[in-house]
């Protein structure tokens, strides 16, 4: 998928959102993060796994619509498990995105591990605020416990722009400041 680069900003480091994006950037570029929700799925695996979160998925899946070669984007695609999933199983042409370059090449090993055709499934490093992709390219924009790490405003005005009319985007955040999850 050849993606056409877009400008970046020279926004100054004290500019809220640039300041967000370099903390996330920080905060993802290694394992601690998937090393302690690991920790945390053992001790707690009914936090993490409940009938509400299941039943989630059809109506998820209702609400994308067929994805059989549709052009979907994992926003924020972490270790991209969902992506290999959108495109293995439902047939689309998946592209993911994250900030942290640490989990975009995890995203790659697995993906070519798996043997994943890359014309189908590609994985780059971008900062969701401001994308490189052109107007309206995406079918589908999907994205799982991201919004919460980004400026929404600013996010969701990029969403807008990088979807195309008949688009849709569906995302799902986790509970975290839950405070009966937190207890």
């Amino acid at each position: 998928m050849a993606i056409g680069a877009r400008k970046m900003s020279n926004a100054a480091d004290t500019d809220p959102v640039v300041a967000r994006v370099n903390r996330e950037k920080e905060a993802h570029n290694d394992s601690h993060i998937d090393d302690a929700l690991r920790k945390w799925w053992a001790a707690f695996p009914h936090a993490f796994t409940n009938p509400s979160t299941k039943s989630l998925d059809p109506f998820h899946m209702q609400e994308l619509g067929s994805l059989k070669d549709k052009l979907v984007l994992d926003y924020g695609c972490g270790q991209g498990d969902f992506a290999m999933w959108l495109s293995e199983r439902q047939g689309a042409r998946v592209v993911g995105i994250d900030i942290s370059e640490f989990n975009v090449e995890r995203c790659r090993k697995k993906a070519n591990d798996r043997k994943i055709d890359p014309d189908r499934l590609n994985f780059f490093v971008m900062n969701a605020h401001n994308t490189a992709f052109p107007r309206g390219y995406f079918d589908r924009v999907v994205g799982n416990g991201i919004l919460h790490h980004l400026d929404l405003k600013t996010a969701l005005k990029e969403v807008s722009r990088i979807l195309k009319p008949s688009g849709k985007a569906l995302f799902r955040e986790p509970l975290g400041d839950n405070p009966i999850l937190k207890l």
